[in-house]
């Protein structure tokens, strides 16, 4: 999150207003955008929901090409 300078408040944002969302073995990953941030990237944060409490694995700009489904 440093990294990128992500905000607790946008992966919070992300996880619970997702624009997209899959699974990948026991993760989930959950995507949105935020205009103005990201230099027009979608965030995306990945979760494990099976840790307790649930866990974020990772977060960062999507730099591959996305659309919304």
């Amino acid at each position: 999150m440093r990294l990128f300078r992500i905000r607790e408040d946008e992966v919070t944002a992300t996880w619970y207003e997702s624009e997209a969302e899959s699974r990948e073995g026991d993760l989930v990953r959950r995507i949105r955008r935020f205009p103005g941030r990201f230099d027009g990237q979608p965030l995306l944060v990945v979760v494990d929901p099976a840790a307790d409490p649930p866990t974020v694995v990772t977060t960062y700009p999507l730099k591959r090409a996305w659309r919304r489904p």
